[in-house]
């Protein structure tokens, strides 16, 4: 009897013990995948671009351009976007808005709410699919976040937007409660956080930083493209900003005189 007695004792002691282990996720691609990736990139001549940036930066026009532009005539040219591959909004972390702990919205802007495995697949499968000298462009404020793909690409496309005109920009865009202003505040905090974890980790060998300037000439069609040029040569020599001019443009909080949160919220929210 005593001895069942100490069994039982030691099996509820492992079991109290296991319980307080969390078990590690898989990675999102095996050592051996990555390696099988990396081989097929340098022997298919692959350029994997990244294009990153804030919410509302111009990632999504850019890239329209590249691949409706001369810079496609012979169709070497497939883009992938993370938009496509968020998670359901009940499945997302929920952020809790400031001066209103009873109102949580999901956090469309947290690194949890994107389904990697699925982006990460669909990159794997462009890259066994992809003709020689191919370009894959993979788009998304958030792709930094994502240890397969930074360690995939080639380039990393930095588009630069300050916070007031990114904050302008989303308000006028819609009128959801992602575009509330204690929400952007959390949305803004981890923009900032991503990109100054990836640029302190390495000083970003491989990536290039567009500002909106430039950007815009693009989307405009005033910057004329080389002949033969391809679509990294073509933003190579468009991406004018460094590292520094990059974090100063997003940390630059001089604007704030101008935005005015309340006279925002009337404009998002109505006088309600």
């Amino acid at each position: 009897k005593s001895n069942r007695k100490k069994h039982n004792s030691t099996k509820k002691a492992k079991m109290s013990t296991n319980s307080n282990v969390v078990p590690s996720a898989p990675p999102l691609l095996s050592a051996a995948k990555l390696a099988e990736a990396r081989a097929k990139i340098t022997e298919k001549k692959l350029k994997i671009l990244l294009i990153v940036g804030a919410t509302r930066a111009g990632k999504s026009r850019l890239t329209s351009f590249l691949a409706s532009h001369s810079l496609n005539d012979r169709g070497l040219f497939v883009a992938l976007s993370q938009d496509a591959c968020y998670k359901e909004a009940k499945r997302m972390p929920m952020v809790r808005l400031q001066g209103a702990p009873y109102v949580r919205v999901a956090n469309w802007d947290d690194k949890d709410s994107v389904a990697w495995q699925t982006l990460c697949s669909q990159l794997m499968a462009a890259i066994n699919s992809a003709a020689n000298e191919m370009t894959i462009v993979v788009e998304g404020t958030m792709l930094l976040e994502c240890e397969p793909l930074a360690r995939l690409a080639t380039s990393v496309i930095c588009i630069e937007l300050g916070k007031w005109e990114c904050f302008e920009r989303r308000a006028m865009s819609d009128g959801r409660r992602q575009c509330h202003y204690p929400y952007m505040v959390e949305m803004w905090r981890l923009h900032c956080e991503r990109f100054r974890r990836a640029l302190s980790e390495s000083v970003a060998t491989g990536y290039m930083f567009l500002s909106q300037e430039n950007l815009k000439a693009i989307i405009e069609e005033t910057v004329e493209v080389g002949e033969g040029e391809t679509v990294y040569e073509f933003l190579d020599n468009q991406c004018s900003f460094d590292a520094t001019d990059f974090v100063d443009s997003i940390t630059e909080d001089s604007d704030e005189k101008w935005f005015q949160p309340e006279s925002y919220q009337r404009r998002v929210f109505g006088d309600k």
